[in-house]
């Protein structure tokens, strides 16, 4: 770049020099004749320089000037043309700092605009480039600087906009006597140098990349053998760190003392030109002493001016090792080949037999000679072939690399040899197969005792699937490997369901404690398990379907250790047992208590006329009198005694007449509140619904006056008392899922008070005769027995539920009275489904899984909640629920709590809340009726989906 500008500033001095001369040539025309003389210029060039001067010779003629001036606008357009064809772009600026010279480049490289060379303002060309250029403000930064310091020099690179990078070189242009003319700016075009320069250290960043990254050793070495350069893979293998093997180490330092004379020579033949490149292995030893092969590909290079080994360096030791390794292993598989075990063969792609052992002979009957004039083909089955062929083809073609399959062999004397083969393609280097190694192994008396075991298997498989009970096969680590079709039939899990035993008792038994006892009696049983040994025991189920089941487990311990369980339903023979227990303990009972009522009543029935004689012929003010009363009242006890006897034992006439449940209930209440004690408050809540049944009107008034009085005697600090009444449609759903009833329709007489409540123990009991709580002298224990007699006199059904602190509900179901004929049909009402997110919290199971699967089957989706403080969790998480079921009795929270926390999130959610009590007795009595949807249990199925559409649909 320096050169070319030099050649400028001299073309640019020659020129000014000639462009002075034909001025002078030209003034001396003007004096002389009178007529001006115009010097054609270039087009981007003007003289302004200073210090013109006339130029006269009065010695010469006009016409030797005028030549003259021709010959200098000649050599002045020649000038002016190598400036304009110069690959620089030249500009000069005169001292007045306006432009004396611009030549064609610049206007190419800047695109100059026409308007711009033609005016003489030289800041409009400025601006101009400056607008072109990526950093302006330092463009003209520099401009001015060297402006104001007209003797410097300046060299620099311009960034343009559109990727153009220019060399500035800019220099003061000064005459001989130093006098400044000027300055010569010059620009020449290196983008394609600076991307090609970029390129190249991109380049050689890559390359140092690839090298430092490379898994391949890399190293340069000097003629002598000392290394120059070494990656960090070279270095590692060396056992060195770069810097340690850098310039420090020779190949005397890590050569093999015995493989040194090997590489020096390599070296010195690469130097030499000899041997421009050579791959060969030799042994190295590592800093720490260790021997190690490498593999090593190395050329001669010239490196910092001198010449140099480049090369690359392979650790092969673990190739080598197993090259070694391999001769051994073949030495190996010799010996093991003619091992008499299983037969071995090598066959061409003929299926000619090339190499095989003595076993594969013995096994065929054929001697070695007569097996080497055969091929395996033609001892196959013809009817095998057609499948075993595509097999070795797939192996020949590379589809497969091994082929596994059990074949057929024809022996000599025509019986047939079963064989498991497995076979593998040998390839020649370019890809053919040089030959198939084969093993093969005898299983013919294995297959015909596996077709044995089929057939058997097949028995067995039999006699499971059709028998009468369920069986499970165990293994000894507890996974169940097989249940038969009954199995699934009782429970309705598969072995997707229970694939062990962890996981059939989590599903089974889903109560915690009563899991546990099931465990620890199993366990208990299989440890002391011997074969053939059986220890039956009886536990209750809960199936799929959340239905519990009486089971009679038989565990069975097999001569494999495996374990055989076989299941039986006893549920339905328990339940006969318990009514037959039942009948028969109510019938002598009854029968008892009939005869005894019987001849009470004779007795009594003399003791109160004999007493009311008395009574009549004593004077009121008699001292006596007193005592008569007494006898009196105490015999009116005993008569309301044996008609409680007689209704207990199913013997006190029923006349059954047409009876409002709602009736019955309004016209008794007010004897039922003088029952009561006044820190208990007595509230009703009756159905609009028909509520007729067939009844003896004066017994159902005993079931309302036994079952308020046992609520009374319950709630000795006071309380609430609620007797409610509906309709309950049983279907097959309800009584499976309650384990009573007959489909029909029922009135639902529910009496619930919020007293102390019952623990199981005494649940269970409540209805057998004379079995109290009460103390001594307080009760008969035939108040709730007699409630049960009337009840299954009506051919109805009574419930009850209860919870220690938590109150007793007592359910009544009565036949409701048909108006017409009973044609046998479910007079439920449609029920309609949907499609929307419905949230169950309740914690019962067995509740909430038959709930989840009711409402998934109409349709909706439901998220199922173990308590109060779980359901609100997951409102907060998913809050896209369209209706929150809330049980009232909850662990952690109860109904009434969730709902506020979850109605605080949301103030329209829609809430139903269920309970085996009533809702004035659970609910506080700041929550009115219109406030929420309440159902009671047990839940009707109708019933409850109904009301679920009508809460939605609101």
């Amino acid at each position: 770049m320096q050169d070319s500008s030099t050649t400028t500033r001299g073309l640019i001095k020659e020129i000014g020099s000639l462009k002075r001369k034909i001025r002078e040539l030209e003034s001396s025309v003007r004096e002389r004749g009178g007529t001006e003389v115009s010097v054609q210029e270039g087009i981007a060039l003007r003289d302004t320089a200073p210090g013109d001067g006339g130029l006269r010779s009065g010695a010469r003629g006009d016409a030797e000037r005028e030549g003259a001036v021709e010959s200098l606008r000649w050599k002045t357009a020649l000038l002016e043309a190598q400036m304009n064809t110069s690959i620089d772009g030249i500009l000069v600026i005169g001292e007045n700092q306006r432009r004396l010279v611009i030549n064609q480049r610049i206007m190419e490289m800047w695109d100059v605009p026409q308007h711009i060379l033609d005016d003489e303002n030289d800041e409009a060309l400025l601006h101009y480039v400056a607008g072109l250029v990526r950093h302006p403000e330092q463009f003209l930064g520099k401009v001015n600087y060297l402006y104001d310091h007209p003797h410097e020099t300046s060299r620099d690179e311009i960034e343009f906009k559109n990727g153009m990078v220019l060399d500035r070189y800019s220099a003061p242009v000064l005459g001989e006597d130093g006098y400044h003319y000027g300055r010569i700016w010059t620009f020449r075009d290196i983008t394609e140098r600076k991307r090609t320069e970029e390129a190249l250290r991109e380049s050689e960043r890559k390359f140092r990349e690839l090298a430092e990254e490379s898994i391949v050793g890399i190293y340069v070495l000097q003629q002598d053998g000392t290394v120059r350069y070494v990656n960090s893979r070279c270095a590692e293998i060396f056992g060195y760190t770069v810097e340690e093997a850098t310039d420090k180490l020779s190949i005397r330092d890590v050569i093999f003392s015995e493989d040194l004379p090997l590489v020096s020579t390599s070296i010195g033949r690469r130097i030499s030109g000899e041997l421009p490149s050579h791959h060969y292995e030799f042994r190295i030893i590592t800093r720490n002493g260790d021997i190690r092969y490498v593999e090593v590909y190395s050329s001669y290079t010239v490196y910092e001016g001198k010449p140099a080994i480049i090369g690359t360096l392979l650790d092969i030791s673990e190739r080598k090792h197993a090259e070694n390794a391999l001769l051994a292993s073949e030495e190996r598989f010799r010996t093991f080949f003619n091992l008499p075990i299983v037969g071995f063969s090598i066959t061409g792609a003929d299926s000619r037999w090339i190499h095989f052992n003595d076993k594969l002979c013995e096994m065929l009957g054929y001697s070695r000679q007569e097996l080497e004039r055969t091929t395996w083909m033609r001892i196959t089955p013809p009817e095998d072939l057609a499948r075993e062929r595509p097999l070795f083809e797939d192996v020949a073609r590379g589809v497969r690399n091994i082929a596994s399959l059990e074949k057929r062999y024809v022996r000599k004397d025509s019986s047939l040899a079963d064989a498991f083969v497995s076979t593998q393609a040998v390839r020649n280097p370019d890809g053919s197969v040089a030959y198939f190694a084969s093993i093969i192994q005898d299983i013919t008396a294995q297959k015909r005792a596996e077709e044995e075991i089929i057939r058997e298997r097949e028995k067995l498989r039999t006699l499971s699937d059709n028998a009468p009970f369920g069986m499970v096969l165990i293994d000894r680590d507890g996974r169940f490997t097989y249940v038969n079709a009954k199995f699934t039939e009782l429970f309705g899990y598969d072995l997707s369901d229970v694939p062990d035993g962890r996981a059939w008792f989590n599903r089974a038994y889903p109560d915690a404690e009563y899991r546990r006892m099931v465990i620890s009696t199993w366990l208990e049983d299989f440890h002391d398990a011997r074969p053939a040994e059986r220890k039956p025991r009886v536990f209750t189920v809960t199936c799929r379907n959340g239905v519990k089941k009486v089971i009679e487990f038989t565990p069975s311990m097999l001569v494999s250790g495996d374990y055989l369980m076989t299941c039986e339903d006893i549920t339905e023979l328990r339940r006969l047992e318990s009514q037959l227990r039942q009948v028969q303990k109510m019938e002598s009972i009854g029968t008892l208590a009939g005869g005894i009522a019987h001849d009470f009543n004779n007795i009594l029935t003399t003791l109160i006329g004999y007493a009311s004689l008395i009574q009549t012929k004593m004077d009121r003010d008699n001292p006596l009198r007193s005592y008569v009363d007494q006898v009196l009242s105490a015999s009116r006890k005993g008569a309301d005694l044996t008609q409680n006897l007689l209704t207990f034992s199913r013997q006190q006439p029923v006349t059954l007449l047409p009876v409002d449940i709602n009736d019955a209930i309004r016209a008794t209440k007010p004897l039922l509140k003088r029952l009561l004690t006044e820190d208990i408050d007595l509230s009703t809540s009756l159905t609009g619904e028909d509520t007729v049944v067939m009844a003896d009107k004066s017994q159902i008034d005993q079931i309302l006056f036994n079952l308020v009085t046992n609520a009374r005697d319950a709630m000795p600090d006071g309380g609430t008392l609620t007797v409610e009444t509906d309709i309950a449609d049983m279907d097959s759903w309800f009584i499976e899922a309650h384990g009573f009833g007959e489909p029909g329709r029922y009135v639902l007489m529910t009496v619930a008070d919020t007293g102390e409540g019952m623990d199981d123990a005494t649940r269970e009991k409540i209805f057998d005769p004379f079995f109290t709580t009460k103390e001594t002298g307080k009760g008969t224990g035939l108040g709730l027995a007699t409630v049960y007699g009337i009840v299954k006199q009506h051919n109805g059904y009574i419930t009850v539920y209860s919870e220690p602190g938590h109150g007793t509900v007592f359910h009544v179901y009565l036949p409701a009275a048909m108006t017409t004929a009973c044609t046998g049909t479910d007079r439920a009402l449609p029920v309609a489904g949907g499609n929307e997110t419905i949230l169950i919290a309740e914690d019962d199971e067995e509740v909430r899984h038959i709930m989840k699967e009711v409402l998934e089957e109409y349709g909706y989706t439901s998220v199922e909640a173990v308590d109060g403080q779980d359901a609100i969790e997951k409102f907060e998480v998913q809050r896209d629920i369209d209706l929150v079921i809330l049980d009232s009795v909850m662990p952690r929270k109860n109904g009434r709590e969730t709902f506020e926390k979850i109605r605080a999130m949301d103030p329209h959610i829609k809430v139903l809340f269920i309970s085996g009590y009533t809702r004035d007795v659970v609910l506080d009595k700041g929550i009115k009726d219109r406030e929420f949807d309440f159902i009671p249990k047990p839940l009707m199925l109708d019933r409850f989906l109904q009301k679920i559409r009508e809460i939605l649909d609101r």
